[in-house]
């Protein structure tokens, strides 16, 4: 087994409790809260990423060695029943016996996840009358609201990205693994190539391309406003990807830097402000001159304008991009994303009159989860709404220059 399948001291890792995705850094000892629970992570490493752990009341955790047994109920269900309706039931909460602090005097006796399962069973009274399926459900709910059990992943653009989406849709701009895919299929993004990406969703259209590179290739991520060489997204953090790699392959440039490049002007030198204090200028000086160099790099990477495509995830109204175009080769495509219909509709009106844009199309995806079960397949009842809407299309020489 390869060193980066192994959990190690100051990776991030996703922490999955039932079907809740949280990120977490293991950068020190002290206990880390998922709700009311708290768990010492650090017991994690060393350890494969997969592995499951039995939280214990105390925070710590336990490797749990045989992780098929988790999928066993604690008590077997008669599936002879299924006559059965759960019409006479109802919700009354007199249904079971035990009280909140019976269930805490278990605990505190330091009964296991199944032993508090059995004996909450053993105490309902409506149990028996449930069908084989409710029975299922009934156990399978109180085996993970009880065992704490919890699996530590490895941190992908998957995973990432569902987490955010359920967490809160509105910090990645609502932008859902499906529409994130499309994205990525159609601008063809493999390792070795050349991207320009425009993103202000969190930083999650980076990574995700930052994770098909590899090791090798080039994407340079463009900034509306001012920019840091050596702050990186959160995101793009949890890939856990080796700081040199990390600098080889991203690269920044904000926007005003670049409209000289697509115009045909001279570069305006950058002037150091003087009104530093001199005790902090030799400082202020040396990061403005690696600025400096990296944006002139970065300029010399795009002035050839030969990039592979052009991905764009914007919250504004994505207009004033369309200029990045120029920056591609003839036949590559390009992809933008937004949250409405109406900016993409307004920018699909701009291209059309360009006369170099052709495959033009708006799309909206749809996604649907489906529960899988034997005799209990049906659509999920909690979906999301919209995915958003993405623009679509491919540059190409101009009559002109044919």
């Amino acid at each position: 087994m390869s060193s980066v399948d192994i959990v190690k001291e100051g990776d991030f890792i996703i922490v999955k409790i039932a079907s809740v995705l949280r990120l977490a850094e293991l950068k020190s000892n002290k206990p880390q809260y998922f709700g009311k629970r708290r768990a010492r992570l650090f017991s994690t490493i060393g350890h494969p990423y997969g592995s499951f752990f039995e939280m214990l009341s105390d925070g710590s955790l336990i490797k749990v060695e045989k992780p098929d047994d988790l999928e066993k109920l604690p008590l077997k269900v008669d599936g002879c029943d299924q006559v059965k309706d759960n019409r006479s039931l109802t919700d009354t909460g007199e249904s079971q016996k035990l009280t909140t602090s019976d269930i805490e005097a278990f605990k505190k006796q330091g009964l296991s996840g199944k032993e508090m399962v059995k004996k909450i069973v053993e105490n309902s009274r409506s149990f028996q009358e449930k069908t084989a399926f409710a029975k299922e459900k009934y156990l399978r709910k109180k085996q993970r609201k009880y065992m704490s059990v919890v699996q530590i992943l490895k941190p992908n653009v998957r995973l990432l990205a569902e987490m955010y989406y359920i967490q809160g849709p509105l910090k990645i701009g609502n932008l859902r693994i499906d529409s994130l895919s499309q994205m990525l299929a159609f601008c063809n993004i493999t390792s070795g190539g050349k991207y320009i990406i425009m993103d202000t969703v969190n930083g999650l259209l980076t990574a995700a391309v930052l994770e098909r590179l590899g090791t090798e290739g080039c994407a340079v991520q463009l900034h509306l406003g001012h920019f840091s060489l050596n702050t990186y997204q959160h995101i793009i953090k949890a890939l856990n990807l080796p700081r040199t790699i990390l600098q080889s392959l991203l690269h920044n440039i904000d926007l005003k830097n670049v409209v000289p490049l697509l115009r045909g002007m001279e570069e305006v030198p950058m002037v150091i402000d003087p009104s530093v204090a001199d005790s902090h200028a030799k400082e202020h000086n040396t990061k403005a001159e690696e600025k400096k160099d990296h944006i002139q790099k970065v300029k010399e990477i795009l002035r050839p304008k030969n990039m592979d495509s052009l991905l764009v995830a914007v919250k504004h109204h994505p207009a004033n991009v369309l200029q990045l175009l120029d920056l591609l080769s003839f036949s590559r495509p390009f992809a933008i994303f937004s949250m409405y219909q109406e900016p993409l509709v307004d920018c699909y009106v701009k291209l059309k009159s360009r006369g170099d844009i052709i495959s033009l199309n708006i799309s909206e995806t749809w996604l649907r989860k489906y529960q899988v079960l034997p005799e209990r397949t049906h659509p999920c009842y909690y979906m999301s709404g919209t995915g958003g809407f993405l623009l679509t299309g491919i540059k190409v020489a101009p009559k002109n220059q044919l």
